[in-house]
């Protein structure tokens, strides 16, 4: 049996910034994805493979609370959804992180203010290589420093509507864009970026930009391949000592170096993944355990890609639109 001081269950965004964030804290840290590294192939720009066959996507149905089964928009790989994501990543306003009020109900409040998460956008900007520009979107929260890089220039079609826009007194603006449009950088600005693997790693995805940044530090180890089935706590119920992982058709299990210590455990698997591995947490006995721990909506849910945003005049709420 393997012995880590910290487990992140889940290579995507959340975990694989987390890795990142603790690559240098001399923890004993194993990072563990269900998937393996999507291969680099001809078919990550093939709209026919990548839509048509999905050929990215896990050959399994979930069912909603109706019963009603449907296939989930899920990706199994190092960097879990960001491997097709559109790489947009603008910052929440300052709003956003109180309690609002929408048509369909109240979004809480978050734990902690726009001014003290401010910091912490400035370091995801650098480390996701964020193109942008500052000042020019009404509607943008206070920064402490400008974007790490310029803002990528729009194609043709799209400057000529950005300029029929302001003629309108609209204010189109440069949508953050996570890519390596450096001098010497990879992207090509190809026709199939947002939804598609990217084959020149030119994205600024968690596997490129975290994970592996991570690994290179020594204090990291990644296993793919690695499913995590169920937690197993001590008789309280109350500790995490264990995870029992499925793997190559194997059953393996890792614990806490530390025997008088719980396992440090983190949950960045995306919301219904979290949630139904909180769902069969055990105690040694096999008897569940974990009862008490509650999940907030707003903060357990799948990654979704924002392609655009806007300011309505009409209405106070900020307008998404989401593909």
């Amino acid at each position: 049996m393997k012995a880590y001081d910290l487990v992140i269950i889940g290579t995507g965004m959340g975990g694989g910034a987390l890795s990142y964030a603790l690559r240098d804290s001399g923890r004993k840290i194993l990072l563990l994805e269900r998937g393996d590294y999507l291969p680099s192939e001809p078919e990550n720009w093939s709209p026919e493979a990548v839509f048509a066959q999905t050929r990215y996507k896990p050959k399994e149905q979930w069912f909603d609370e109706n019963g009603q089964p449907f296939f989930p928009g899920v990706h199994y790989f190092v960097g879990g959804n960001t491997k097709v994501y559109g790489a947009a990543l603008p910052r929440l306003r300052k709003e956003d992180f109180s309690s609002i009020e929408h048509e369909e109900g109240l979004s809480p409040a978050w734990p902690v203010t726009y001014d003290e998460f401010e910091p912490y956008y400035c370091r995801a900007e650098q480390m996701l290589s964020v193109h942008g520009e500052a000042g020019i979107d009404p509607t943008e929260p206070p920064r402490s420093a400008p974007f790490p890089y310029p803002a990528v220039p729009h194609e043709r079609y799209i400057e000529d509507l950005k300029t029929r826009l302001e003629l309108q007194s609209l204010h189109p603006y440069f949508l953050p864009l996570g890519i390596d449009l450096r001098p010497g950088g990879r992207c090509i600005r190809c026709k199939t970026c947002d939804g598609f693997p990217c084959k020149v790693h030119a994205k600024s995805e968690a596997d490129v930009s975290c994970v592996r940044p991570a690994l290179e530090s020594g204090n990291v180890e990644l296993m793919t391949r690695g499913f995590a089935r169920r937690l197993i706590t001590d008789g309280s119920g109350k500790k995490i000592t264990e995870i029992e992982i499925a793997r190559d058709g194997e059953t393996l299990r890792v614990s806490d170096r530390h025997l008088n210590e719980a396992l440090t455990e983190l949950l960045v698997a995306g919301g219904p993944l979290t949630k139904s591995l909180l769902g069969v947490a055990k105690d040694a006995s096999g008897n569940g355990a974990l009862g008490s721990v509650a999940l907030s909506r707003s903060t357990c849910r799948s990654h979704v890609r924002c392609s655009g945003k806007g300011r309505s005049h009409v209405r106070a709420a900020d307008l998404r639109m989401v593909c």
